[in-house]
């Protein structure tokens, strides 16, 4: 409450105002995959925090979410990506909501992988696309290295990269960056596949008890698959299944006078 007084005296005290304190939190904040990440600590008697959020150039605050108290961060995924975003906290109580601390990150969305496949020709590497980007860099890492090897940049437009400078049987790791001008986002943990190559089939010959499919050998396989279709962009049907020291097979009960088209895949059992 307030009083006014003179040199003659004080007035009355007709109103008082009550109000619970709370700290306002500190705040971080960090680039994750699918947004930025905003934490701070924990504060005495807050019973639930309100989270804002302001791009620069922006003249006000957006509420953007309210967690429990138990809660001390929460994802931003509609964090636009190539932008300098301000975060604040306000810890919500009993009668009173605090004072806040902003802090800011200049955001570059970090790419997530959706798949890394053996494909003819290399290894495929695919990622979601991320809001304004320039480009994206590729970056691989072989068993037994410790650091990533940067491969090349892309352009903004592309979701995926094939590498081909791969050896089959070999185990690697990739992970993709965000490029935004000069700037950088972070990247995820990286995702593993073991390269095997795709075999070369190397003569199809015909006798009287079949058809004799035959292929190169490919390093790092456990075994190989026969598939059969009856026209080349037909539905293939796995026929045989061979060990990784034969490097042929014979396709019979099939009819005269009919084409035939074939497809071998390496494969690689999950404990090898």
């Amino acid at each position: 409450t307030v009083r006014a007084y003179t040199d003659k005296g004080a007035s009355a005290v007709c109103r008082y105002a009550a109000l619970r304190y709370y700290a306002a939190p500190t705040v971080s904040v960090k680039a994750v995959t699918g947004g930025v990440q905003v934490s701070w600590n924990k504060i005495a008697g807050a019973q639930k925090y309100n989270i804002y959020r302001m791009y620069n150039g922006a003249k006000a605050w957006s509420y953007i979410a309210t967690v429990d108290a138990s809660e001390l961060s929460y994802t931003d995924t509609a964090a636009v990506s190539g932008r300098n975003i301000h975060y604040t906290v306000k810890a919500v109580g009993d009668n009173g909501m605090s004072a806040y601390v902003s802090k800011k990150i200049s955001y570059v969305g970090i790419p997530h992988i959706t798949g890394v496949s053996n494909i003819a020709g290399g290894v495929q590497v695919k990622w979601n696309k991320v809001a304004n980007a320039t480009g994206y860099r590729i970056y691989r890492r072989a068993a037994g290295e410790k650091s990533w090897t940067y491969l090349t940049t892309v352009s903004g437009s592309a979701v995926s990269y094939v590498d081909k400078n791969v050896k089959s049987g070999t185990y690697y790791k990739y992970t993709v960056r965000t490029v935004f001008y000069s700037m950088f986002s972070g990247y995820e943990s990286g995702t593993l596949v073991r390269h095997i190559a795709t075999p070369k089939l190397t003569s199809i010959s015909k006798s009287s008890a079949g058809i004799t499919v035959k292929w190169n050998k490919v390093t790092g396989a456990s075994g190989y698959e026969i598939y059969m279709a009856t026209s080349a962009n037909g539905t293939y049907v796995k026929k045989a299944t061979v060990s990784s020291s034969k490097l042929s097979s014979k396709i019979s009960g099939l009819s005269k006078n009919k084409y035939y088209y074939f497809k071998v895949k390496p494969y690689r059992t999950v404990n090898g």
